[in-house]
């Protein structure tokens, strides 16, 4: 399937997520994923979807995937262990 306007697109995030709230905040999450392989380079990541489910690919890695999985949570990110193990949480940097 191929988006081919913001309203489709609309309407597939409305049905991977639906609970607005929930929707906002893996959102924020997403895009700012989306940036930061931006900023690291402009052609090696991608944005795919299916009916139930939208993922971030850099490369050939499944970066993170937002889907309505009760059983797991809203949205699945790919996490380096080192890096969340020595990581501040944001509000308690400074």
């Amino acid at each position: 399937m191929v988006l081919g306007s913001e309203d489709e697109a609309r309407r597939l995030m409305f049905s991977v997520l639906s609970n607005p709230e929930i929707r906002q905040r893996c959102m924020m999450v997403f895009a700012d994923a989306i940036e930061v392989a931006n900023r690291h380079a402009r052609d090696v990541w991608a944005v795919t979807h299916t009916n139930d489910k939208v993922r971030l690919i850099v490369g050939h890695i499944i970066i993170c995937t937002l889907a309505n999985r009760p059983e797991h949570g809203p949205i699945w990110m790919a996490l380096d262990k080192g890096l969340v193990g020595t990581s501040k949480p944001p509000l308690e940097q400074s």
